[in-house]
């Protein structure tokens, strides 16, 4: 493996662990208070923890070397598995959480142990920062050695991996449940926990 791709398969399996350990903290958050909310981001972080397998597949197929059938090497499956994970970040988190949302929002219940799930979003806030931070210190570092800007070179980059993962988490950093979570406590309405479900589902 060169050395950028033992940085994107860092920046992947840090992904993964801390997405996993996301999705179980947002799974029993989810339980113990029925927020809609944390129900869909707990699909998300599942979603995106199978999505960062499916990169850290295609970089393993893509550092095989170079035989008879694949002269030039195996490196553009990599763009196959990022597709694959794309499909799965829209498709699987997006419809459930528009479907869920939008009950949510026809029979808003209230939910319960608020403080719970505002512990957990913020303990994934810090997670997915981890997460965000290394994909952000390797891509950095790969634009300064292209003497580049950051924004340029997420635009540019021949490497899907560590750029998949740095939206990824930036979108999950946005917070849009715990921001729902807040205005239910502060208002009393739970309408507002179906209303980031619905945008997030569409974004």
């Amino acid at each position: 493996m060169t050395e950028t791709e033992d940085a994107s398969l860092r920046t992947v399996v840090v992904a993964v662990a801390a997405n996993l350990l996301i999705a179980v903290a947002k799974g029993v958050a989810a339980a113990l208070t029925g927020s809609a909310a944390l129900a869909a981001e707990t699909t998300h972080s599942l979603a995106d923890t199978f999505n960062e397998v499916l990169l850290y597949v295609g970089l393993r197929h893509g550092a095989r070397s170079a035989d008879d059938r694949h002269p030039f090497g195996y490196g553009q499956v990599r763009y196959f598995w990022s597709l694959l994970a794309a499909v799965g970040i829209f498709v699987v988190g997006g419809l459930f959480a528009i479907a869920d949302g939008v009950q949510t929002l026809r029979h808003p219940e209230p939910v319960a142990n608020l403080p719970v799930g505002v512990a957990v979003l913020l303990i994934s806030a810090t997670l997915e920062g981890l997460s965000w931070r290394t994909a952000r210190r390797q891509l950095r570092a790969e634009a300064t050695a292209r003497h580049i800007d950051l924004g340029e070179y997420v635009a540019t980059s021949s490497d899907p991996t560590a750029t998949a993962v740095f939206l990824e988490d930036s979108a999950a950093l946005i917070g849009l449940a715990l921001v729902a979570l807040l205005l239910h406590i502060l208002t009393g309405s739970a309408v507002w926990d179906g209303a980031p479900v619905c945008s997030s589902g569409c974004c």
